[in-house]
């Protein structure tokens, strides 16, 4: 099967800067998940973060769920820590919602839903997290 759903994908410093459209089929996944984990064992941080603006219908198909679970359980326990959604350009932000908050049940992580890019930028800045503005403005805009 052929990946369905497109996602961006930038690091810097501590922080992983996504961008999703679409929904996620486990194609998808799968080829974002090697990218991921690969910046992982690349970075021995403690204390990473992430700045996720969900785009469209941005919802994972059930087959993903569990396997998307499991990684973000792995990357807690790698250093991630704190995860900022802007959920403001999604086709369904509440099913959105639901998908996101039954997956991170549970698991030791600082989440938050934004409506807007410069509300997640803010939440992440008063953790402490410095936002690569250069990553952002080619990224999200």
């Amino acid at each position: 099967m052929e990946e369905h759903g497109d996602y961006w994908l930038q690091f810097s410093d501590n922080v992983i800067y996504l961008r999703i459209k679409g929904a996620w089929n486990l194609e998808t996944f799968t080829h974002y998940n090697t990218e991921v984990n690969k910046y992982f064992s690349d970075n021995q941080s403690s204390n990473i973060s992430a700045l996720v603006v969900m785009e469209g219908e941005s919802l994972m198909v059930p087959e993903v769920n569990e396997k998307y679970r499991s990684a973000i359980n792995s990357r807690i326990s790698q250093g991630l820590k704190n995860v900022a959604f802007n959920i403001g350009q999604s086709d369904c932000p509440s099913t959105l919602k639901l998908q996101v908050e039954k997956l991170y049940k549970g698991l030791e992580i600082n989440y938050r839903f934004f409506d807007s890019l410069p509300l997640a930028m803010g939440w992440l800045n008063t953790l402490g997290v410095k936002i690569n503005h250069d990553k952002v403005s080619t990224l999200f805009n």
